[in-house]
C-alpha cells in the first residue's frame, strides 16, 4: 500500500479574519476554510529547517496532502484525527510540490504553535 493510499491524519484549516467594530477597533476571528481535509505529517528534517531558515520561516513540521488546499501564509491547520499530534495547532510557512511518480501531492511546511512534544505513536 503505498503513501498514496493512505492518510492517517486529518486537519482543519481555518484562517484568520479581522473586521471593523463599529466603534473602529478591530475584531479577530478564525473562519473554517474546510473541516476535514485528510494528510500525513512527519518532522521537517533539519535540512528542511536550515533551507526555510535561509528564507526567514521558521518551519517544524511537513504536511503532505492530496491536493494543494489553498493555504496561505498565516492559516492555521488543526490536527482533528490521526494516530499523532492531535488537537495540535501548525501556522503554514510555506509550500512546496511534492509530485512522487505521476501523483501529485502538496507539501505544506508549518511551525507548531505550542512548544508542546508530539503524543507518542501508539500501535
Amino acid at each position: 500500500m503505498s503513501l498514496l493510499n493512505v492518510w492517517p491524519h486529518r486537519v482543519r484549516h481555518d484562517r484568520r479574519t479581522t473586521t471593523r467594530t463599529a466603534s473602529l477597533g478591530q475584531r479577530h476571528a478564525a473562519a473554517t476554510i474546510s473541516a476535514s481535509v485528510k494528510c500525513w505529517i512527519q518532522q521537517a528534517s533539519q535540512a528542511e529547517v536550515k533551507e526555510f531558515a535561509k528564507q526567514d520561516h521558521d518551519v517544524s513540521v511537513k504536511i503532505y496532502m492530496p491536493e494543494d488546499p489553498g493555504l496561505r501564509p498565516g492559516d492555521e491547520l488543526v490536527v482533528i484525527s490521526g494516530p499523532s499530534y492531535v488537537g495540535e495547532e501548525f501556522d503554514y510557512q510555506a509550500g512546496q510540490d511534492a509530485t512522487a511518480g505521476l501523483a501529485a501531492m502538496h507539501k505544506a511546511m508549518c511551525r507548531r504553535r505550542r512548544n508542546e512534544q508530539p503524543e507518542a505513536l501508539t500501535s
